[in-house]
């Protein structure tokens, strides 16, 4: 009996691991291929322009979705106002850090250092996404 509790218990999590990976935007698989495909570093800078505009919109629908979660809390206006204040913090680091790398990156000079500003960009916008999706959202993108 206990065999066969466990295996119900198997399928069940590797079905919802499944539902849940379909509904996981899957924006690192399509830059992976598109830079795999790239013959060259217009190409990589236009992949790695992708992967950030793909990450900008997955945070700017889980900002909106943490933004509405506020109404479910004790002090909604409060919550708004100290997720708008830490979203504009996020994007003054952001920047600050972006505006470091193209100063001092060992790479700034390079030709490659557009394909690094970019991803560095959207790594820094994939990390606030996921961010906002795990501790503010609650819920699969």
């Amino acid at each position: 009996m206990k065999t066969y509790i466990k295996q119900s218990l198997l399928s069940l999590l590797l079905v919802s691991g499944i539902a849940l990976a379909e509904n996981t935007p899957d924006i690192e698989d399509i830059f992976n291929k598109c830079r795999d495909k790239a013959d060259n570093t217009v190409q990589m800078n236009e992949c790695s322009s992708n992967r950030l505009e793909a990450y900008d919109a997955e945070l700017n629908k889980a900002y909106k979705k943490s933004l509405a979660k506020c109404s479910e809390s004790d002090n909604p206006k409060q919550c708004k106002d100290e997720l708008k204040e830490a979203e504009r913090n996020f994007v003054k680091y952001k920047e600050s850090m972006l505006k470091h790398l193209e100063k001092y990156s060992l790479y700034h000079d390079g030709t490659i250092f557009s394909s690094i500003y970019l991803n560095f960009a959207a790594d820094l916008t994939k990390l606030q996404y996921d961010t906002l999706q795990d501790n503010y959202v609650g819920e699969e993108p």
